[in-house]
């Protein structure tokens, strides 16, 4: 079937005009918001202890990294949507979104854990110790802890958050907890 020149123009540059829409469409939603994107891995120790120090930082988003590496450096984590949780999940979910650290100075900081507020320290660093279960940049958060106790003295114990992004800020950790051998991480930021 042979068609008018004219309307077989038109319909090429038609065409041509969708498919650069579809192309653009793509790419634009394809960067999407930078308040959507994780922050990269850090750099060194110095660049975590810089961002954090005087600011205090909230759970944002639980989510699950999976157990198996993703090839890369890329974190693979699967958001949990707290409308949709149940179980294990939805009782993380809870209790992470209320935890918020604050970073007074180069040691000091301020814990929140649900209703309870601990004053203890921090250190940033990329030392393994002999509970450390994987190597990189680590936040150690230590305070005194009136529910662990040894005997009736209250016991000051040390919580291990390996950072697995940080950068305009927002931290990656990975919390001492996992749900079904997967650990459970947080986006915080300011």
């Amino acid at each position: 079937m042979i068609t008018n020149p004219q309307t077989y123009n038109l319909k090429t540059q038609t065409m041509k005009k969708v498919s650069f829409f579809i192309l653009c469409s793509v790419i634009l939603f394809s960067c999407g918001p930078a308040a959507d994107k994780l922050p990269s891995a850090p750099a060194d120790v110095a660049s975590v202890a810089t961002l954090v120090k005087g600011k205090k930082f909230s759970v944002k988003k639980v989510g699950l990294t999976s157990a198996i590496p993703s090839p890369g450096s890329n974190t693979s984590i699967q958001w949990i949507d707290p409308a949709a949780a149940q179980g294990f999940e939805k009782d993380a979910v809870e209790a992470l979104t209320k935890f918020t650290v604050e970073f007074l100075n180069d040691t000091s900081a301020v814990i929140v854990s649900g209703e309870k507020r601990f004053e203890g320290t921090y250190a940033v660093d990329d030392t393994m110790d002999e509970y450390d279960k994987e190597e990189g940049i680590k936040i150690r958060l230590t305070y005194v802890d009136p529910d662990m106790s040894f005997g009736s003295e209250p016991m000051e114990i040390t919580y291990t958050y390996p950072v697995k992004g940080a950068a305009d800020n927002k931290l990656l950790l990975q919390f001492p907890r996992s749900i079904n051998r997967q650990p459970v991480v947080g986006l915080l930021s300011e």
